[in-house]
């Protein structure tokens, strides 16, 4: 079995209709939405680097919870594909691996992902969690939108823990996604990390977990 009919077996047994685009966590029925900024409380504070530390931290807190230095997983990365764009081998996902890993990985194309007759390029790998430079990664898609902060990762990047049966999302320094298959998997981080939950989404995450 090739890497992409693995892939697409592993998102039918396990998230069969999961769209994987943004916002992950209204195409899922069993999810958490995480709230990465720290709360507002000066209107003068101005400190872009205490602000971003914070944001880093949640991330790497809540990534270090879901994910353990064994587990296998599946990087879905998706660009736009403008032209004749497309992902290449130099491109900084590739750089967060192990040069001596026997990395798996596969290009391909989808289309109608947010618009009909769109198409973007899709780089997917399966690795393992030791062989991934995890801290420029979570670094690099916290400073998506900001293209002057090193690193920047300007893909839409989906972390599939093949073990656990769950899917880690970063959209931005906002906040992340974090689906699962069992709801007992979503109480664990709940609990843990309750203070992080989005506000705005608390009732329903209520509401699904039944808490």
């Amino acid at each position: 079995m090739n890497l992409k009919t693995e892939y697409l077996h592993f998102l039918k047994d396990n998230f069969n209709g999961l769209k994987i685009k943004m916002p992950l966590f209204y195409n899922w029925d069993l999810g958490l939405r995480f709230d990465l900024q720290k709360e507002f409380t000066n209107p003068v504070d101005n400190d872009n680097n205490n602000c971003f530390n914070e944001v880093y931290h949640r991330a790497k807190k809540l990534f270090e919870f879901c994910f353990e230095q064994n587990d296998t997983v599946y990087l879905s990365v998706f660009s736009y594909k403008w032209r004749k764009q497309r992902i290449k081998k130099s491109n900084y996902i590739f750089k967060l691996l192990k040069a001596d890993s026997k990395t798996e990985y596969v290009f391909d194309k989808v289309a109608n992902r947010y618009e009909p007759n769109e198409k973007w390029n899709r780089l997917l790998i399966k690795e393992n969690i030791n062989n991934i430079n995890i801290d420029n990664l979570i670094i690099g898609l916290c400073n998506t939108d900001f293209p002057t902060m090193l690193p920047c990762i300007r893909e839409e990047v989906y972390l599939m823990n093949i073990d656990k049966k769950l899917i880690f999302h970063i959209y931005d320094d906002r906040g992340l996604d974090i689906l699962a298959t069992e709801k007992k998997v979503l109480n664990d981080i709940y609990d843990r990390f309750d203070e992080w939950i989005l506000e705005y989404d608390r009732e329903k995450i209520k509401n699904q977990l039944n808490k």
